[in-house]
């Protein structure tokens, strides 16, 4: 189970790039969940069914 938070992720969409890196940094995170999500997908063999 992948858990995004929406309005962080919108937020961060609208940062520039060094922004980006300092909201994560704040929020203890070393990359955004639509990042971690699309690295994963890309890389493996995740399963991303519908709920």
């Amino acid at each position: 189970m992948v858990i995004i938070c929406c309005r962080d992720e919108a937020e961060i969409s609208q940062l520039e790039h060094d922004e980006q890196k300092d909201f994560l940094i704040e929020l203890g995170l070393e990359e955004s969940s639509m990042e971690w999500l699309t690295r994963t997908r890309l890389s493996s063999k995740v399963d991303c069914g519908t709920v």
